[in-house]
């Protein structure tokens, strides 16, 4: 309850995206963000868990995805995948890398600040 795991420690990246340091950075604004929102280091952590689960499992599943798809030995896979992206708009490709590699992307995840109190 007392320790967070940041950076490549804690995410099973390949580096097919090219994503890791990315999630490194990120991690620490995160929990930057939770410092200052949370009072005790138990509830610190378990916003930042709640904040970078939903992201993390989404690069981690589509870098494991594209290795897997892009480093295929199978022909017929490695022809496939050719026809695919051959045939894609690059307007298509850049809309589905803008949903883990984005400034957007990032931000949805990024717990709010509170309000600052007027007083």
């Amino acid at each position: 309850g007392r320790v967070a795991l940041i950076g490549d420690a804690a995410h099973p990246v390949t580096p097919d995206l090219g994503q890791g340091g990315c999630l490194a950075i990120e991690d620490a604004v995160v929990l930057a963000r939770c410092l200052q929102l949370v009072e005790d280091i138990p509830g610190v952590l378990k916003l930042y868990e709640q904040a970078r689960l939903p992201r993390v499992r989404t690069i981690v599943f589509e870098s494991h995805w594209t290795g897997k798809v892009f480093a295929s030995p199978n022909p017929v896979i490695e022809a496939i995948r050719s026809a695919i992206l051959r045939g894609m708009p690059t307007r298509t490709r850049l809309r589905h890398l803008s949903r883990y590699a984005s400034r957007d992307a990032f931000l949805k995840g990024l717990p709010p600040m509170k309000e600052a109190s007027r007083g």
